[in-house]
């Protein structure tokens, strides 16, 4: 009777009317970012959009916790950044989250490098528009952010329409995997974020901070994720009510690899 009632409870969270108050919902929680940590450094930074903000320092973040791009987690972060205005330069790695995404970036004057390395072609945990700040003072740190374009895609999303392409529940894993597949990194990174907060699973899968270029091992974890979506594979936690949707009988269309492609900066 007991794995009955899981199996309908199951069934009900994947069903169309719940996945849309779980995506709006997520939608929603986007809107405002705000976490803390404990980390060696001293760093401050206030943005008002990429193009208007001002910072220097840097800090090693062991342990952050908070609301982050739409969940609770707890992560190690590490960040530099200096400049003020559009001439800004600035590296996060994020890693150790239980539910977001790594981020690499490729460190200043390593192979990872590129000459016009400014924060405005990064593709980061700061969105484009983003107004907020973040403060790090000996051992600890405090960052908030809201983020406009999250609040358009909430109430877009209200007429389900999905601006940002970041839905988590409502996309069919087809949907999820040709979005992964993709040429938009932040649409691949979208989509890997969507993928493991359903399976539980991200096989290597990191936000790269070059959106021109696809690594070597962003490249694998495409191809696991496609070996598991069509059913070759198990799940480390998949929901019950969408085991069917997995076994995909289409072929997916091959992943292309760029003529730039990075190595991992690590």
């Amino acid at each position: 009777m007991n794995a009955r009632l899981v199996a309908i409870a199951a069934a009900l969270a994947f069903a169309p009317g719940c996945a849309y108050v779980q995506d709006r919902g997520l939608d929603l929680a986007q809107v405002v970012d705000v976490s803390m940590g404990v980390s060696e450094g001293f760093e401050a930074n206030l943005r008002a959009t990429k193009a208007l903000q001002v910072g220097f320092g840097g800090y090693r973040g062991i342990a952050w916790f908070g609301l982050k791009d739409g969940v609770l987690d707890l992560w190690q972060e590490e960040r530099t950044e200096l400049g003020i205005g559009p001439l800004y330069v600035h590296e996060v790695f994020r890693t150790d989250g239980h539910r977001l995404l790594d981020i690499q970036h490729p460190l200043f004057g390593d192979p990872g490098w590129r000459d016009a390395s400014f924060d405005l072609s990064h593709l980061t945990d700061r969105g484009l528009f983003d107004l907020g700040f973040t403060v790090n003072v000996i051992f600890l740190g405090v960052d908030v952010a809201a983020s406009p374009a999250e609040l358009v895609d909430f109430v877009t999303g209200l007429a389900t329409f999905d601006v940002l392409e970041d839905d988590v529940y409502s996309p069919t894993t087809r949907a999820l995997e040709q979005r992964l597949s993709g040429e938009n990194a932040r649409v691949r990174s979208a989509a890997a974020r969507a993928l493991r907060l359903r399976y539980g699973e991200d096989f290597g899968y990191a936000q790269y901070t070059a959106p021109d270029q696809m690594p070597a091992w962003q490249i694998l974890a495409i191809r696991r994720w496609r070996e598991f979506l069509e059913g070759e594979t198990t799940p480390t936690a998949e929901p019950a009510a969408d085991a069917a949707k997995t076994a995909v009988t289409a072929e997916p269309a091959e992943v292309a690899e760029p003529a730039a492609v990075s190595a991992s900066p690590n």
